[in-house]
């Protein structure tokens, strides 16, 4: 299975020795054995700009002893030609006086301070239908949703509703209904709770994915995550890469902690999609990659493993 660096969350290719992003060396003895993974289970995307380190400070600068010597020398030579500009001062004649008008200071006009945040750059809630084209409580285990169980993840119908559990740290697991749905404009909607696991996590909607064009064994999607901690952000996987579109970004609208339900929306028409929790507008993101698909749910953890999460009311 594939892993990310546990000091920086970047992706460690099968042959790399050190990490690409942070430079540490990689523990071969941690990596599990190769081999090509499945559906359900992949990496979890690299840049989580929250856990980024600063960037060391820039060494102070040495000055040479050549340098402070040409230093006190023109310090020397400026105090001299100050004295001689006084010097020359005084024996100037005295300048005719000169009554100066006054002139009335500039008024400054402050800017608007804005008091509206800023709104989606659509409204797609016409997108939403009064009768969905598809639904799934979970109430039915053999409605179609992929299930498997390995040592790192397991996907399950539980109790009413679809399980997504983590055991291994810095890794994700998703599920999508089979057959596939074929969707371009959609608009659609989860309920997603953390039922057990750390807060520091991500889970939330998969939307247009597909089977890679190029990599026929995984999958591309946009992946729209939230985490039990209040962040959210907006990731692409293409052609088994991945690429950051919105970074984590923190919101009060999202419910904190062990239990809480969040209501996720995401409405897509076009390269555009809009992205909700518990009907507050986060984010849009414009790309057109991938324009069709289908959907999935999706949950991780990072360096603590032990992530439980449920969905609900899917529509």
């Amino acid at each position: 299975m594939v892993r990310q660096c546990p000091a920086c969350g970047a992706f460690i290719g099968p042959d790399d020795d050190f990490c690409g992003e942070c430079g540490r060396p990689v523990d071969r003895q941690q990596q599990p054995p190769s081999q090509a993974p499945s559906p359900a289970v992949g990496l979890t995307p690299p840049d989580r700009s929250r856990l980024t380190r600063p960037a060391a400070p820039p060494p102070r600068k040495r000055l040479s002893p050549v340098m402070i010597a040409v230093g006190i020398g023109l310090a020397l030579l400026i105090v001299g030609l100050g004295g001689l500009a006084v010097v020359l001062h005084s024996f100037r004649p005295p300048s005719p006086v000169v009554a100066a008008t006054a002139s009335p200071a500039p008024t400054l006009t402050p800017l608007p301070i804005p008091t509206e945040p800023a709104g989606p750059l659509r409204d797609l809630r016409s997108l939403i239908a009064p009768e969905p084209v598809y639904r799934d409580d979970f109430s039915n285990p053999a409605s179609g949703w992929e299930t498997e169980e390995d040592e790192d993840t397991k996907t399950s119908y539980a109790d009413g509703e679809f399980r997504i559990a983590i055991q291994s740290a810095n890794y994700m697991a998703w599920s999508n209904p089979y057959p596939p749905l074929s969707l371009a404009d959609l608009a659609i909607q989860v309920d997603a709770r953390l039922v057990e696991g750390p807060l520091d996590n991500n889970l939330g909607l998969l939307v247009r994915c597909r089977e890679s064009q190029d990599t026929q064994d995984t999958d591309d999607f946009y992946w729209y995550e939230i985490s039990s901690d209040g962040y959210y952000g907006v990731v692409l996987r293409y052609n088994d890469d991945w690429r950051t579109l919105i970074p984590w970004e923190e919101s009060d609208a999202i419910q904190q902690g062990v239990g809480a339900v969040n209501h996720l929306q995401v409405l897509c028409a076009g390269e555009l999609c809009s992205f909700y929790v518990n009907d507050t507008w986060l984010t849009d993101v414009v790309d057109s990659t991938i324009l069709s698909g289908t959907i999935g749910l999706a949950a991780g953890n990072f360096d603590e493993p032990g992530v439980v999460v449920h969905f609900d009311n899917l529509a």
